[in-house]
């Protein structure tokens, strides 16, 4: 159960700390007092959304932070212990941070976690009735997921097999229409990929060619230049010019001239080591240019030629380049196209196969699947009737009705039924959609016998109700009232109500207030109320603006009699 709640600087809420005890807990105030804020901030505790503008007008961060018991809460418990988020007992401690300007952050018993794990695990904890459920409840697409939920885990399980042939049997679909394209297109493509493959292998290309070739091209632009200038060089090392010996002539004729002066003295061996060395690093430059020389050859046809493959190269890599390894990478990405393209009847066969395979497995499952359901909504359906007879509708019939899919689908993503909830509220009236059949008043006691059917099925522990008495009063209102008190016996309940007869029906009530400070800024009072200041309440509830004598007493007695009621129960 929760049985602390922490709230600072939510919406109209600057600081608020709630004791809770178990059974039925009532929240009471005028329209606008904030009881749908304060169950707004719970709803974060499960995974609600959260965003800045939340954030009490002139701060930075709102905090949620709520303490759970999950003494028998073994599910719950499972999921903290796979997750690494266990705590020191088996109290367990959410928290939700909301800021103005940076991101929402989301703690379990102190651990750093995600939303995601909040809200699966907050959907372990409670389940919230907000305003706008009275509304899902009228649409056919929700059926289904009520039935789902109610008939359990078997059946969850079953769905999520039957899904998983689902979609595969869809991507099947998928790649066969894509196979079966008019035949004149995929002639068309095919054509077109042996061509291109055919002018790519006709290059005979070879990674990093162009890069080569380019430079060969400048050599041979330049062969008549390189000639002269190696010439040149050539001879001025080792020919000389114009009765100028060669440099490597005269290098040598030192190089003697330094030996004979190091037999006389000795200090200079080190230099004509070092002469000797150089002069034999220059002969093999010398013989590298005579071999330069010899080598170099132009030949005009060549330049011709590579000026061709040069064109050749640059069109192919506009095409399918823009380097010549994209060309090579298209080439092999067309040629596996292409395989493809012409192994497509025998692929086709195989995927009828499959599809029918996977299909045969999907209807299988889809037919166990009706079963089960079939199963479940007559379950739910004489869980629901009882209950709305001890709602006052004593001749209320419901029929939850498991169809098979009326499109032209052979399958549907949850099954292969679709589900609706038929509805009469009186003897003689034919079942009809619930949008078309139910009042506001019996709207709401239907969606509070379905939340009391879910919670058993589901084993939540904490069911919170906002305004279920919507369109009530009276009788029905008693009713539903006597409803709650049940359902807080085995579950913690929170109510927030506008009806007397419900909030008497509290074990806890607490009474929510608009106050003005002296800055004049509003915020949210929420006070728990003993027996005289429920009593105050209760007459507020029943006589409205003005609270008389006659309200008192007729509050005194309705609480009373609810204590009574309570004795007798």
């Amino acid at each position: 159960m929760l049985y602390e709640l922490h709230v600072e600087n939510f919406v109209l809420i600057d600081s608020l700390k709630l004791m809770f005890g178990p059974g039925l807990t009532v929240f009471t105030g005028e329209t606008g007092a904030g009881k749908s804020i304060l169950l707004e901030a719970v709803s974060l505790l499960s995974g609600g959304r959260g965003f800045g503008e939340l954030v009490r007008t002139g701060t930075t961060e709102a905090v949620i932070e709520g303490a759970f018991r999950i003494t028998n809460l073994t599910e719950a418990q499972d999921f903290l212990k796979t997750k690494g988020l266990i705590g020191a007992s088996e109290e367990l401690i959410l928290s939700r941070r909301i800021q103005t300007n940076g991101p929402n952050r989301c703690w379990v018993n102190g651990h750093l976690t995600t939303l995601a794990d909040l809200t699966e695990l907050g959907s372990m904890l409670m389940d919230i009735q907000s305003q706008g459920e009275h509304y899902s409840l009228l649409s056919p697409k929700q059926h289904l997921r009520i039935l789902d939920c109610y008939a359990g885990s078997q059946v969850i399980a079953l769905k999520a097999e039957y899904q998983k042939n689902y979609r595969r049997y869809k991507e099947l679909q998928t790649e066969l229409a894509e196979l079966t394209r008019s035949e004149q297109e995929r002639l068309r493509q095919i054509d077109m990929l042996q061509f291109q493959i055919q002018e790519i292998n006709d290059a005979n290309l070879r990674e990093g060619e162009d890069q080569e070739l380019l430079e060969r091209r400048n050599i041979l632009r330049n062969a008549e230049k390189l000639a002269a200038e190696s010439a040149r060089a050539f001879g001025l090392m080792k020919e000389g010019f114009s009765q100028v010996p060669g440099a490597l002539d005269s290098l040598q004729e030192a190089a003697a001239c330094l030996e004979r002066v190091a037999r006389i003295d000795s200090g200079l061996n080190e230099s004509v080591n070092n002469m000797a060395h150089f002069l034999s690093g220059l002969e093999e430059l010398t013989d590298r240019l005579r071999s330069y020389l010899e080598e170099l050859d132009y030949d005009s046809s060549e330049l011709d030629k590579l000026e061709m493959r040069l064109v050749l190269l640059e069109n192919l890599k506009h095409k399918y380049g823009p380097e010549l390894v994209d060309v090579l990478s298209y080439l092999q990405k067309a040629q596996q196209q292409l395989a493809h393209l012409e192994d497509s009847e025998c692929r086709r066969d195989k995927l009828d196969a499959e599809i029918e395979h996977v299909a045969q497995v999907a209807e299988t499952l889809g037919l166990r699947l009706r079963g089960l359901r079939e199963e479940a909504a007559k379950r739910l359906k004489a869980e629901v009737e009882e209950s709305l007879a001890e709602l006052r509708l004593t001749d209320a019939r419901l029929e939850v009705a498991v169809e098979p899919l009326a499109s032209g689908d052979r399958f549907g993503e949850d099954g292969l039924d679709m589900v609706e909830f038929l509805f009469s509220a009186n003897p003689g009236e034919p079942l009809r959609p619930l949008q078309k059949a139910a009042s506001g008043g019996e709207l709401s006691r239907l969606l509070l016998a379905f939340k009391g059917a879910l919670a058993a099925a589901e084993g939540v522990p904490i069911l919170i109700f906002d305004e279920i008495d919507t369109g009530t009063s009276g009788r029905t209102a008693q009713a539903i009232a006597e409803r709650l008190d049940r359902l807080a016996q085995n579950y913690q309940v929170f109510a927030v109500t506008h009806l007397p007869q419900i909030a008497a029906m509290g074990d806890h009530h607490y009474l929510l207030e608009k106050e003005i400070d002296l800055e004049g800024n509003t915020r949210i009072k929420v006070k728990l109320l003993d027996r005289q200041g429920r009593i105050n309440e209760l007459a507020r509830l029943l006589g409205g603006i003005t609270v008389t004598e006659a309200t008192l007493k007729a509050a005194s007695d309705l609480l009373l009699q609810v204590e009574k009621y309570k004795n007798k129960s």
